[in-house]
């Protein structure tokens, strides 16, 4: 308003000008002081600037970059006009913050060629190759800074971490020497990254009495000087006299970081009590601070405080930016505090109005190792966003308990909350195909899973392997099973499919190191044993094949024994000449001990 004020007021004082010339009839135009338009741009300079950083400030960015952009690109006189520099360094700092790296670098390097006199644009520039670690760069502008500006501390610290950063320590302890000569009242800073580089060369001595000297000239409350000597006498082992540095610091100044380090240190010791006396006062230097509550809450459960645990677990809780684990830590306190039932209607209110993840009632089932009822008690009257999360939950518990019918019933009611939750769908399938010999069916049911979700490493390995067992579709199976190995690299399920497929496309050489490395991940698992023998079989090496076979029969049972009893049975038969007399021993046949009696055949070739 003030802007359209002034303007207003020159206008008409243009017009009173042109009016006055045609009543004295002369020839002469009105003309406007020089100084006055400078002025006048100047106030319209300043305007734009204003207005850019509201609008940074207001996170409207792009319209920002826009008014930045616009106010350069229109602007008329040389690149380094007054005020360019300071615009140039807003629009390089928003390219910054919007990751436009590309962006900021261009202003940069223009700032470097345009702007070289001006020591503020020089300084954004140092500070930038400092960022992006062209150390080289950096330490030429900022000697160049040094010397236009030597009473400047900041570009001799800049200067000092730079040759730091290049192992040029005496560079760096010269830089660093000079703050201690030149500024006094900033004699903290030069023992302190004095001390940084003794440490850096493990002049450890040297670099405890530069931490020492730093505290004793630093200003009150300077915490880094003692959270760095107590870290080198950590490294030391002196323990103890790093509690005592901290400590001393602590009863002068109830420092947040100091706190938290000494909180640390004796969190590690697994000295709790004390670790709680000092979350404690972290608690009042921060009282709405939900981080240090939750901090505290943990360390009164560790110490069986669970009714004061319980108090700071539900302020979490409560909170807007409280997470799933915050409201399983009022579960387990109420738990601990053996109050089931008041778990219990947490759990129920919880649901009711909050959002809460598939995670949440994942462990919550974990936890509370919850029955069935539990859930038939809960799904119906939780929040619509939850009944999703709740029946898929439930169907789990389900079908643990080998109670198909009410799983399959739990996984429907969970797509009829969401018909777009994929892994009730692919529950669905593998319930049809495994339990229903309805294989038709299921197989829809997963692939409307991967419909939905085209990455879903289950369905993907499921499919890649059905198709590999029915030795259809080899080059897509590939393609699933290594999908869904990209995201799970070390499932030994995943690997024992990529291998099986492998195997059925006659790539046995591939095949043989594939299955060995998920044997190693899923020591106790029969299929994968099979598989290696199939795959020893396949490369005439009848030998270490009934090796397998053997390893396999011992894990499985009932008919899938003998089935595989019958095989064994075939393959002896049919390669009796080849493996002449061998005995395997059974004795230890075990489950448990599987994974430490590997034949010989087993070992990496």
């Amino acid at each position: 308003m003030k802007i359209d004020v002034k303007i207003g007021l020159w206008i008409a004082l243009l017009s009173l000008f042109g009016a006055c010339s045609t009543l004295n009839k002369t020839a002469l135009q009105p003309k406007i002081d020089p100084v006055t338009e400078k002025e006048a741009d100047l106030v319209y300079q300043d305007f734009m600037f204003l207005k850019s950083q509201l609008l940074i400030y207001s996170n409207q960015l792009n319209q920002a970059k826009l008014n930045l952009e616009t106010y350069l690109s229109v602007k008329t006189g040389p690149p380094s006009f007054d005020g360019a520099a300071d615009f140039k360094i807003m629009l390089a700092r928003l390219f910054l913050r919007q990751g436009d790296f590309s962006a900021a670098s261009q202003v940069y390097f223009d700032l470097l060629s345009n702007h070289y006199e001006n020591i503020e644009a020089l300084s954004e520039v140092a500070r930038f190759f400092y960022t992006i670690q062209s150390y080289e760069q950096a330490l030429t502008l900022y000697q160049h800074l040094i010397k236009v500006e030597p009473k400047n501390e900041n570009h001799l610290i800049y200067a000092g971490l730079i040759s730091l950063d290049l192992k040029q320590y005496g560079s760096s302890k010269k830089f660093f020497n000079q703050i201690l000569r030149g500024f006094p009242d900033s004699a903290h800073l030069g023992h302190f990254y004095l001390g940084h580089l003794s440490r850096q060369q493990k002049r450890y001595k040297t670099s405890l009495w530069h931490y020492d000297q730093c505290s004793k000239k630093a200003p009150s409350g300077f915490s880094a000087c003692v959270l760095d000597q107590s870290e080198v006498l950590i490294e030391l082992e002196r323990k103890t006299e790093a509690y005592n540095v901290l400590k001393v610091f602590l009863k002068d100044f109830k420092d947040e970081s100091v706190l938290k380090k000494i909180t640390e240190m004796y969190f590690a010791d697994y000295n709790y009590l004390d670790a709680l006396t000092y979350m404690f006062e972290l608690e009042k230097l921060k009282p709405y601070d939900i981080n240090v509550k939750r901090k505290v809450g943990q360390l009164l459960m560790t110490n069986k405080e669970f009714s004061e645990a319980l108090t700071r677990f539900r302020l979490v809780s409560a909170n807007s930016d409280a997470k799933d684990e915050d409201h399983l830590n009022v579960i387990r306190a109420l738990q601990a505090s053996k109050e089931s039932g008041k778990a219990k209607e947490f759990i129920k209110s919880l649901a009711r109005t909050k959002d809460l993840s598939e995670d949440f009632f994942l462990e919550k089932q974990r936890f509370e190792k919850d029955v069935e009822a539990d859930f038939i008690r809960l799904c119906p009257f939780v929040k619509k966003e939850n009944k999703s999360h709740c029946y898929y939950v439930s169907g789990l518990v389900f079908l643990g308990n080998e109670k198909l019918q009410q799983a399959e019933k739990s996984f429907k009611r969970s797509l009829n909350s969401n018909k777009k939750y994929y892994k009730s769908l692919y529950m669905l399938g593998r319930i049809y195909t495994d339990y229903d010999n309805k294989e038709k069916k299921g197989l829809k049911y997963v692939v409307k899973a991967l419909d939905v979700e085209p990455n879903y490493d289950l369905a993907l390995n499921y499919m890649a392997f059905t198709w590999a067992e029915k030795g259809v579709n080899l080059d897509e199976s590939l393609a699933y099973s290594q999908r869904a190995l990209a995201q799970d690299p070390n499932n030994g399920h995943f690997l024992d499919t990529f291998g099986y497929v492998l195997f059925k496309m006659g790539e046995y050489e591939n095949a043989l190191p594939i299955f060995k490395r998920a044997v190693r991940l899923i020591p106790n698992n029969p299929e994968v044993y099979e598989h290696i023998a199939d795959t020893y079989a396949g490369l005439n090496q009848p030998k270490k094949a009934l090796s397998f076979y053997e390893l396999a029969s011992a894990l499985l049972k009932g008919e899938n024994l003998k089935r595989l009893g019958g095989k064994i049975a075939r393959y002896k038969q049919n390669n009796s000449r080849r493996l002449g007399a061998i005995t395997v021993d059974k004795s230890s046949s075990s489950s448990r001990d599987i994974s430490n009696r590997m034949p010989a055949a087993y070992e990496e070739e």
